[in-house]
């Protein structure tokens, strides 16, 4: 296994110095096809190695454009751009069934143990509108980021934010649409002033920052108070 590892890994360093050479010419991966990759015993053609691997992660022997060689080479290329895989792999599983996904950012405000960063969304390519929860402090800072990996809709919590109307306006200046969240003990009342001007709101079920409590009925009087706005905006129950 070691001795095709080390074929491999010229591979792909071929694969890079043709990327940053400054040529015009690529290197095909269809020749790469046929090399032989050992595993468990058996010999098999790197593409069929390459697609089981990528079978398994995402459902696909295929994923955002690239065949299967490919993501290999670019896993071993750059191995910290795919943290988010699991990610992706779920993400892949609901293409087809749903519209949009919601991807919460936790930061140390909310839990000791912090979620992935916003970058890391980089490397979430889905035909899925996307929609991020920013559990974090002073929300807005984060407005130029999701904008730059294609959020279209951010909500914010607003317990650690200090000017709802800045968040609000920022991110309609960016194009995206904006909402607010509310921990389970943040009253409702809290956004009087500006509810008129979001698009969505969230009502967390749970204390945020933490995945697998259980639902708390306190959040149901909060949903009717919110409804009593009249306001045509989804109001989304988040946890439990």
């Amino acid at each position: 296994m070691k001795k095709y590892f080390w074929i491999f890994l010229i591979l792909l360093l071929s694969t890079l110095l043709f990327s940053t050479s400054g040529h015009t010419q690529h290197l095909s991966f269809e020749h790469l096809k046929s090399l032989p990759i050992q595993q468990g015993g058996r010999v098999k053609p790197l593409d069929t190695f390459a697609r089981e691997i990528v079978q398994t992660v995402t459902g696909k022997s295929s994923f955002q454009g690239q065949s299967a060689i490919q993501l290999l080479l670019a896993w071993f290329a750059n191995p910290s751009a795919w943290d988010t895989i699991e990610m992706i792999e779920k993400i892949s599983q609901v293409e087809g069934l749903v519209d949009r996904v919601q991807v919460d950012i936790v930061g140390r405000a909310f839990s000791p143990q912090p979620s992935v960063g916003i970058e890391t969304l980089e490397g979430v390519g889905s035909g899925l509108l996307l929609d991020v929860q920013l559990m974090v402090r002073e929300p807005v800072t984060f407005l130029n980021r999701c904008d730059s990996i294609g959020v279209e809709r951010v909500f914010g919590h607003v317990e650690y934010m200090q000017n709802q109307e800045e968040f609000i306006e920022h991110a309609f200046a960016l194009g995206m649409e904006v909402g607010l969240a509310l921990d389970l003990s943040t009253p409702v009342s809290t956004i009087e002033k500006v509810i008129e001007q979001i698009d969505a709101l969230i009502l967390m079920a749970v204390p945020a920052g933490k995945s697998g409590q259980k639902f708390d009925p306190a959040v149901l009087p909060k949903i009717g108070e919110a409804a009593n706005f009249g306001l045509d905006i989804p109001i989304c129950v988040d946890g439990g």
